[in-house]
């Protein structure tokens, strides 16, 4: 940039000199803990049992076959082996998975088969048997040993007083997560769905608002089958969101209350009420920052306001010592601090700005205490 003198009046040996002032820097922070989401588990719990069967076949020769539900396996030979029989049964279309034990029944006359249904289907018909390509006085037997237990039928949420379409005990996360959202609440939610040892489900539903302890939601299980029964319970409450007013104060006066979360213009409007200010300062500007990191672990600035006072440029015109903005200027020992932050950084450097050049050396105490009296 080139600067132009023009006027009458200057000897050879005048000079010209361009002085700048810069502001003091204060910043304002609201420093809280950072808030912690709601978080509650719907339960669903099943007190689960597989269905087990006892077949008896009483034969000297000849195949056999087993029913289920309208479906039939292939012939099996009576000297068929467990592995044999539970393949032809996971043939079955209503099977997914069985687990078969065979005994030999006294004197060689027949079988018993012991199958446990795996699939968790809850109770299940009967095995029906077809001994008519039996010999030798066929006959069979079909015992029920265990009664299979398996939820099923819906559930409902209530929440806030609005209540959820039925939910069925094999819904999905996204199942949840929507019939929460159809409540038409100005809540939202991310859930997590995890299988529970012993039967069931857990849903883990956490309120992504920063609204401080939620209501409780409530179940209805009234629709289940099976012994199955549902509860919500709260795993974490949730911490609120910062609130209510603050006010600034110098020399004595304090301003008008302002919202935890003021604007600039607020901020601004504040700062130049305060008599102290106007009388010494030109210009204040105001700069927002939102969540920002606080100096110790876990704590956050949710709302910053640094703010920059401009003294009249006649109050530091003529001065021999230079002042510095740590922000901006790399720190001199003999430079006059104008600002808290400066004297803070010369007193505890190691939270000096990362991107600024930390200072070497930072004087003798008797520097110290000599720009100390001067500023």
């Amino acid at each position: 940039t080139t600067v132009q003198v023009t006027g009458s009046g200057f000897s050879s040996s005048a000079t010209v000199a361009i002085e700048a002032s810069g502001p003091e820097v204060q910043v304002i922070g609201l420093y809280v803990a950072p808030p912690v989401k709601e978080v509650q588990t719907l339960k669903l719990r099943v007190p689960a049992a597989n269905e087990v069967q006892s077949v008896k076949i009483t034969a000297t020769g000849g195949s056999f076959k087993l029913g289920l539900r309208g479906g039939w396996t292939a012939l099996l030979p009576v000297s068929a082996n467990l592995y044999q029989i539970q393949a032809a049964l996971e043939t079955l279309p209503s099977v997914t998975s069985v687990r078969v034990e065979r005994d030999v029944l006294p004197a060689n006359s027949g079988f018993a088969l012991r199958i446990e249904f795996r699939d968790d289907q809850g109770q299940i018909p009967d095995l029906a048997v077809d001994t008519s390509a039996l010999t030798g006085s066929p006959s069979a037997s079909v015992t029920e040993l265990v009664r299979g237990n398996a939820a099923s039928g819906t559930f409902q949420l209530s929440y806030n007083g609005s209540q959820t379409v039925g939910i069925p005990t094999s819904a999905s996360a996204l199942d949840v997560h929507s019939a929460l959202s159809a409540l038409g609440t100005s809540e939202s939610f991310q859930v997590e769905k995890n299988s529970v040892l012993g039967g069931g489900s857990d849903w883990v539903i956490t309120f992504l608002n920063d609204n401080g302890p939620r209501p409780n939601i409530t179940a209805n299980g009234a629709a289940l089958t099976g012994s199955a029964t549902v509860e919500v319970t709260r795993v974490t409450a949730g911490s609120p969101a910062p609130s209510g007013a603050f006010k600034l104060s110098m020399a004595g006066s304090s301003s008008a209350p302002l919202p935890w979360d003021a604007s600039e213009d607020q901020i601004r409007a504040a700062v130049q009420s305060l008599p102290a200010i106007s009388a010494a300062v030109t210009k204040v500007d105001v700069y927002r920052v939102v969540d920002a990191p606080g100096k110790i672990i876990n704590r956050v600035y949710p709302v910053q306001w640094r703010v920059s006072l401009w003294p009249p440029l006649a109050a530091v015109r003529g001065r021999g010592e230079r002042c510095t903005d740590p922000r901006y200027i790399d720190w001199d020992p003999s430079a006059c601090p104008q600002a808290a932050a400066d004297l803070f950084l010369s007193y505890f450097p190691w939270y000096w700005p990362g991107g600024l050049a930390k200072p070497g050396d930072l004087g003798t105490e008797a520097d110290q205490q000599a720009w100390g009296a001067k500023c």
